[in-house]
């Protein structure tokens, strides 16, 4: 088992938002994650750092894997060379997910900083207002092919903890089909102003969902959402049903807290 820099043990660019950089920071963590990790191993995004890298972070089949998240990834605010599916995939043509995983097993994403007790969290800031663009006139020029922020499917025995997940360009987070998730002190914003309420400028930053959950054995806690849109959503799940979720000590300001949104399907919660 190893713990990877990302700075001095695998060469990534800090400081810098350029295209070439974005492009080179996401290409080590799509080999780290590809090539390098095996399980056991730790990346640890260091304090005092932000990095910009490209939508199109990816790992499949993970399995012991820990991501410390004590600086910031930061998402390219060039849409324009944003990644997109290639043909033959589901999504073909459109833009890929900030950062996703498949099938992982025994994974954790959280800091060491000292938690929301301390108002530190580790950052991935996915740079929404170039894809919110003008108020009212992004959703009409992008409309929902925008990338979420963080994307997860049919994971088990998950862990994310003290992260801040902001300024999503389109859905905040997407957990699909877990079995073991707990989300535990962390945070989602999504904001065009400082305002703690929802004027029309806000709610521009429209489709900005919180916590989408669908699974089993899930366990979200002492969280923050201030969002644009559904803050905690539990969505149907590929099995057809949701079940045994608890949702405690939660904070949110949106559009709604939401259970079994979809028609046609089995919703069990705690």
């Amino acid at each position: 088992m190893s713990t990877y820099n990302f700075l001095t043990d695998l060469g990534a660019t800090s400081s810098s938002t350029s295209l070439s950089t974005a492009l080179s920071n996401t290409a080590l963590l799509n080999s780290y994650f590809g090539e390098t990790f095996i399980p056991g191993d730790t990346l640890l995004i260091p304090e005092g750092h932000t990095f910009t890298v490209m939508g199109g972070i990816e790992g499949n089949n993970l399995v012991d894997c820990t991501i410390i998240l004590n600086g910031k990834l930061s998402f390219s605010k060039i849409v324009k060379e944003w990644p997109r599916y290639e043909n033959g995939h589901n999504h073909a043509g459109q833009v890929k997910e900030c950062i996703s995983f498949d099938s992982p097993t025994n994974f954790v994403l959280t800091s060491t900083l000292g938690g929301g007790s301390h108002d530190k969290l580790g950052v991935l800031d996915g740079n929404g207002n170039e894809w919110w663009w003008w108020p009212f006139f992004g959703y009409m020029k992008f409309e929902e092919d925008r990338p979420r922020l963080f994307r997860m499917d049919k994971g088990h025995n998950v862990l994310i903890k003290d992260i801040l997940f902001q300024d999503s360009p389109y859905w905040t987070t997407k957990f699909s089909c877990m079995d073991g998730l707990e989300i535990a002190g962390s945070g989602i914003t999504a904001r065009r102003t400082d305002n703690d309420g929802h004027g029309l400028l806000d709610l521009s930053a429209f489709n900005t969902d919180g916590f989408d959950i669908s699974g089993r054995n899930v366990h979200v806690h002492d969280c923050n959402c201030y969002a644009q849109d559904d803050c905690f959503t539990v969505k149907d799940s590929c099995t057809g049903v949701s079940e045994n979720m608890l949702f405690e000590n939660n904070n949110a300001s949106g559009m709604a807290m939401v259970i079994g949104s979809i028609g046609g399907s089995t919703v069990r919660v705690s």
